[in-house]
């Protein structure tokens, strides 16, 4: 029975490391991104119409993901905003393209991805206003267009399902 529960106690140390190391992880990726209000800016959709972004489209929560066409990370994690597109048809979802070469470049990423969720054409001018770095950066907006969650790397449908719960139960 002692040998068991210093086992329990080892596993439980190891484990309240991990997320220890991936909190300060986490902080230290997202320490210089926008936070507070978050503003707006005019941009053009994939077909030239004028957007707002973020818009939030009278709903209540946005998810604003940055992406560059050439960023493998993108690439896996994309699909993850149609999912969720899918499954929670009341969050506003808007995807930005940064970092392009040309918009040409960003439809035919769009095309080959099969992307569903509204895409817009991004600037230098943006990319430094939300202080993004790294590719893909997410924000999860309340409807006072207030940051609440920002990310960067890799995040599964279930992650950002899980902050958008959190941010409307607990707010």
């Amino acid at each position: 029975m002692k040998s068991y529960f210093r086992r329990f106690k080892g596993l439980f140390f190891q484990l309240l490391l991990v997320v220890l190391l991936w909190g300060l992880m986490s902080y230290w990726q997202t320490r210089n991104m926008a936070n507070g209000r978050a503003s707006t800016s005019h941009l053009q959709d994939l077909s030239g119409a004028p957007v707002s972004v973020p818009d939030s489209g009278n709903r209540n929560v946005t998810l604003l993901y940055f992406f560059a066409p050439w960023c493998g990370v993108c690439k896996v994690s994309m699909p993850n905003l149609n999912d969720l597109k899918r499954n929670m048809p009341d969050v506003n979802i808007q995807a930005v393209a940064l970092d392009y070469e040309s918009q040409e470049d960003v439809k035919a990423f769009v095309k080959k991805h099969h992307i569903e969720v509204p895409v817009a054409y991004g600037n230098d001018e943006l990319r430094r206003l939300w202080h993004v770095e790294a590719y893909p950066s997410y924000f999860v907006i309340d409807e006072d267009q207030t940051i609440r969650f920002r990310s960067v790397g890799y995040s599964s449908e279930l992650g950002m399902i899980l902050k958008i719960f959190w941010l409307r139960f607990f707010g």
